[in-house]
């Protein structure tokens, strides 16, 4: 078992990472955690510690200064650095010291925790542990050319890496899934297969190894599912690529998702390719990508059912790569539009009423009354309701009863939370009042729903 300590000042963050990462199936644990360099050290005397995993930037004593003084006083405690920005510079200053591996804050998703324990545990057994350079090996020669191949999948007998080796070039493992053969160029490039992406990486001449080898796992990380094919390119486009690639904060990911949940777009062609384009440019990782597809796939489905029942929209079983997305989305635009042309309503009625139920959705748990809901809109309130009945074929009242019973069923089904509680998210401050509106509606009392259907 290896024995681990977090060096975080983020106290939210150190405890992210005690908690989420799977550091028992890795045969780790975590025995201490502190919040700067100076606590590490005085820990590191009375306690039995392995690896230091440590953040780069914290006040006081720096991540690097923590392991020169860890180098020294404990020279058999193994040290490894998280970065929030991985600059070249403190990335390689770690790794030629004897850093055994850097996690970058940006590469922390839940699709990435087995293969960051898997790396850093590897790295500990000697087994991928990266040793500083010498001089000469550091940098590439003239004429020399990488090849890089990035596995999606699992490997295959007859994959394009061993058909590198079978031609007697040398490979090295700089990543999970990520291996490199440098080489003279070759005529063409080696064929990929559908689990397999190679890269040609040229004009290499006096350019560091540490700091390609960066790039493409930089590369691997956060840019192979937009651009998911065999490709050549030079050095300076990688670097200029990966370079492209920035942080997205919350509030980002936030506006882009409610700009695909505000349903303009459904109505509008060029909204609908503002807003794809933007979803394309934020490059969010493959993890946070699927969390907000998820997130729209549960509202966009009330919407649909209500308004659209021809169009079903359902995420598909495997999303291979940015064209997967890319064609989920507009085959959903399509859809609406072939139906929006067999309704003989108009766009501003069908936006109306899709704006009065995602405003139903988003704020159940609060009072709502058809003539504030129809102002909201644009409508007058007759208007609003002869239109909603028509295009719903309920009236706003009995669709707003309607959705409440259905999430206050999710609630009883799926969680422990008092019957009171789930009357007043779902609307209804008069417990009574919702027992009896419960009871007409699905003929049995919301205990009775909980213990025929809690799961």
């Amino acid at each position: 078992m290896i024995r681990i300590m977090i060096v975080e000042d983020d106290k939210l963050a150190r405890q992210g990472l005690m908690k989420v990462l799977p550091w028992a199936k890795h045969d780790m644990i975590v025995v201490a955690d502190v919040a700067d360099g100076y606590t590490a050290l005085r820990t590191l005397a009375d306690t039995a510690i392995d690896l230091v995993l440590s953040d780069y930037s914290m006040p006081g004593m720096t991540g690097i200064d923590l392991f020169n003084q860890v180098r020294v006083k404990y020279p058999h405690v193994r040290f490894a650095l998280i970065t929030m920005y991985e600059t070249f510079d403190i990335v390689q200053q770690a790794l030629r010291l004897g850093a055994l591996d850097y996690i970058s804050k940006v590469q922390l998703d839940a699709d990435n925790y087995d293969n960051i324990l898997s790396n850093l545990r590897q790295a500990y057994e000697g087994k991928r542990a990266v040793q500083p350079a010498s001089q000469d090996s550091d940098l590439f020669a003239f004429g020399d050319c990488c090849y890089a191949f990035f596995n999606s999948g699992q490997i295959e007998p007859m994959d394009p890496a061993n058909v590198m080796r079978q031609s007697g070039y040398a490979m090295q493992e700089i990543g999970h899934g990520i291996y490199v053969c440098i080489t003279p160029k070759l005529p063409t490039l080696p064929q990929s297969k559908e689990t397999w992406v190679v890269m040609c990486i040229t004009e290499l001449q006096n350019q560091k190894k540490l700091t390609l080898f960066h790039l493409l796992r930089r590369y691997y990380r956060n840019n192979l599912f937009y651009n998911f094919r065999s490709l050549e390119m030079t050095y300076f486009a990688l670097e200029t690529e990966v370079a492209g690639i920035l942080p997205v904060t919350q509030a980002a990911i936030k506006r882009i998702e409610e700009q695909w949940l505000s349903f303009l777009w459904l109505y509008e062609a060029p909204l609908f390719e503002t807003i794809l384009g933007d979803l394309l440019h934020a490059r969010l990782s493959f993890s946070r990508l699927l969390s907000m597809l998820v997130r729209l796939e549960d509202a966009w489905q009330r919407i649909f059912c209500a308004i659209f029942p021809s169009v079903n929209f359902a995420l598909p079983q495997t999303i291979g790569s940015w064209n997967d997305v890319e064609r989920l989305l507009r085959d959903l635009y399509m859809a609406v539009q072939d139906s929006t042309l067999n309704n003989a309503a108009s766009k501003d009625i069908l936006h109306g009423v899709t704006e009065a139920i995602r405003i139903i959705h988003s704020e159940l748990q609060r009072p709502l009354h058809v003539a504030d809901v129809a102002a909201r809109v644009n409508f007058s309130r007759s208007y609003f309701s002869t239109s909603f009945k028509r295009i719903t074929g309920l009236s706003f009242n009995a669709f707003l009863r309607k959705e409440r019973v259905e999430r206050a069923k999710k609630y009883l089904a799926s969680t422990d939370v008092p019957v009171q509680i789930v009357a007043e998210e779902t609307g209804y401050p008069d417990e009574k009042y919702f027992f009896r509106v419960f009871k007409n509606e699905t003929g049995i009392q919301p205990g009775q729903y909980r213990r025929k259907y809690r799961h």
